[in-house]
């Protein structure tokens, strides 16, 4: 339109410049403001030249062949094996796996319950022991005991009871008792015993004298989710000793 004239901003001078043109009214730009080549990685505000464009179309090695449908299955299928040397064919998988299958020296036997119990220690007679200073007056402050450094503990006043708790796996099943003592103590009578969480009933599982060893055991096998268990001896008089006790066990 005669008289009209199209500017634009000159950020740098800060001034409103008239835009040039060809004489056909064609706006005259500078192409390597939107062009480039070789294009750069990253850059978002301009194109690859026409040129670039062409010999990258015509560059064979940068281009590779679109996969089949049955290629694309088989690399999903194996996705870490190289293809042009480990993908197999289902059969041959399969016969791969029949082969396997059938080489006995590929495989070994299945444990027994009896080789997994004692491959984990859980077969044949187990002991649990405990010291004769593992034992407690039922009065501590006023019954007077001796435990000696070398694990056994002597009575020094008449009359005393002494308690001892025993702690075994639950499921184990008590097989023999035994307390041993000085020969003063041999006429002293002992008991292991449990005792319920909840109805507080004490049930006798076996008794006997000080070196006598008892086997006839009752409720042999341990239930710590309902029960505790302890020896007790009545009436120790002075000058017994008791060396330690031993209940032998299966599991």
């Amino acid at each position: 339109m005669a008289g009209a004239y199209l500017y634009g901003w000159d950020s740098v001078n800060s001034s409103w410049v008239k835009l040039v043109c060809t004489n056909l009214g064609k706006l005259i730009i500078d192409p390597s403001e939107i062009f480039e080549d070789p294009p750069t990685d990253g850059e978002a505000g301009k194109a690859a030249t026409s040129n670039w464009s062409h010999d990258h179309n015509a560059n064979a090695d940068a281009h590779h062949t679109k996969f089949t449908v049955t290629e694309h299955d088989t690399a999903a299928r194996h996705p870490l094996a190289n293809l042009d040397t480990l993908v197999c064919s289902e059969a041959e998988a399969d016969s791969k796996i029949t082969t396997h299958k059938g080489d006995a020296s590929a495989h070994h036997t299945k444990y027994t319950d009896a080789e997994a119990r004692t491959a984990v220690g859980y077969n044949g007679t187990k002991y649990w022991s405990l010291s004769g200073v593992g034992f407690d007056a039922q009065y501590p402050a006023t019954d007077s005991v001796w435990k000696s450094n070398y694990g056994h503990l002597e009575i020094i006043t008449a009359g005393i009871t002494l308690n001892a708790p025993v702690t075994l796996p639950h499921g184990a099943v008590v097989t023999g008792v035994i307390i041993y003592g000085n020969t003063s103590a041999e006429s002293k009578f002992w008991i292991l015993a449990r005792f319920s969480f909840t109805s507080r009933e004490r049930e006798t599982m076996a008794s006997g004298y000080i070196n006598a060893a008892n086997s006839s055991i009752l409720f042999a096998t341990i239930d710590n989710s309902n029960y505790h268990y302890y020896f007790y001896l009545q009436n120790m008089g002075v000058e017994d000793g008791i060396y330690g006790a031993r209940i032998t066990y299966t599991i």
